[in-house]
């Protein structure tokens, strides 16, 4: 008899699946939801089977996690990628998603010294029982997911982890302190793999401690781990830079406000629109979480030294 189907496997790569888990986290945090909500948050218009498709990947990656019938929620692993405590623990969970699918298990097990050939790859999958029609978008998600470690520096401590820069694209270059990157350059803030600027914006002012840039048209701060350099069209680069961040002092704009705190080494200031949403707000509070956590843990290591 003619097979019906083809062994289990990701439809999505990781970077997408990362994507899909941020939306819901995004929306509804960590809380269980119904299936048809985790659906439209991540851009369907419910409960079909390519929206199915597209959860069953997710949940293969193990970032979103059954809890009832009918329910799922984003998990810890998720969480780990989304708002890691340092870039550490966020490598190693995107290692632990990579290889939690059972055909990427089962691929590492057949192929344990290293990344095999197409041909090699495609055989295997035969022989495993995979119709043809499944072949190709089971290696593509393969394929961009180990490209996808790779770039993120999350590769198997026995694995090449990076590579020459001669050998990166202009957006895959991690911009760094040491790197020639100054007000005027043009950036691409990628969090998780997932370019957010469209086209890349130029760099107005950096932070003192170089950890942070800020970008035009944005009054909020970008890490400066999550920028890479961009190449810009020509007729962009004829463009002069906006001028650096204000002053503290400055006057917010119309339809900002501006919120002080009054802290023993200085004065701490927020500049936020008027009327925040609850959406907008529960935002804001998942940012502020992510940079406590972040100070919090560069506090504890400066006194452990």
């Amino acid at each position: 008899m003619a097979r019906g189907r083809s062994p289990k496997y990701p439809n999505l790569p990781l970077r997408k699946a990362i994507e899909a888990a941020s939306a819901v986290f995004s929306a509804d945090r960590s809380n269980p939801v119904d299936r048809e909500v985790v659906a439209k948050h991540m851009g369907y218009s419910g409960l079909t089977g390519t929206s199915d498709k597209a959860m069953s990947s997710v949940m293969q990656y193990g970032l979103l996690e059954r809890v009832a019938k009918g329910e799922v929620r984003v998990s810890a692993l998720a969480q780990d990628i989304i708002i890691p405590e340092n870039e550490e623990q966020r490598r190693e969970a995107l290692r632990k998603a990579a290889s939690h699918p059972p055909l990427f298990k089962m691929i590492a097990q057949r192929f344990p010294d290293g990344q095999p050939s197409d041909d090699a790859l495609r055989t295997y999958l035969l022989r495993a029982e995979f119709l043809d029609r499944a072949i190709g978008p089971a290696v593509a998600a393969y394929r961009d997911t180990q490209a996808f470690l790779q770039q993120e520096n999350a590769m198997d401590s026995g694995g090449n982890t990076s590579r020459p820069e001669a050998d990166l694209h202009p957006s895959e270059a991690r911009a760094a302190p040491d790197r020639d990157l100054s007000i005027g350059a043009y950036v691409q803030w990628e969090p998780n793999g997932v370019a957010q600027f469209n086209p890349p914006r130029r760099v107005r002012a950096i932070s003192d401690d170089k950890a942070w840039v800020f970008v035009e048209d944005s009054e909020t701060g970008v890490p400066m781990s999550e920028l890479s350099i961009a190449t810009p069209a020509a007729a962009e680069r004829s463009q002069p830079p906006t001028m650096p961040l204000p002053a503290e002092d400055a006057t917010p704009k119309a339809g900002s406000r501006r919120a002080v705190f009054p802290l023993s080494e200085g004065d701490v200031s927020i500049v936020f629109p008027e009327g925040l949403s609850r959406d907008g707000l529960e935002e804001l509070d998942a940012y502020l979480q992510i940079f406590l956590k972040r100070e919090w843990k560069r506090h504890n290591d400066t006194e452990a030294q």
